[in-house]
């Protein structure tokens, strides 16, 4: 419906590499052109699973002490 790029990221993203139709299902199979663009496209996604991991972290640091 996207077209094949677009199946190509979601592939990526998804990491399905058991029989990827694209051959696209890993960073390695993907290659670097691709893994970027997939990787710059969530960078504001990763941010927001870091900033969640940091605040996670820190509240069981308080809770340990």
């Amino acid at each position: 419906m996207r077209g094949e790029n677009a199946a190509k990221e979601a592939e990526l993203t998804l990491e399905y590499a058991p029989h990827p139709p694209y051959g696209t299902g890993s960073p390695e199979l993907a290659g670097p052109e691709l893994t970027q663009k997939v990787l710059q496209k969530y960078e504001a996604v990763f941010d927001e699973f870091r900033q969640a991991a940091r605040q996670a972290a820190a509240r069981l640091a308080v809770v340990q002490a």
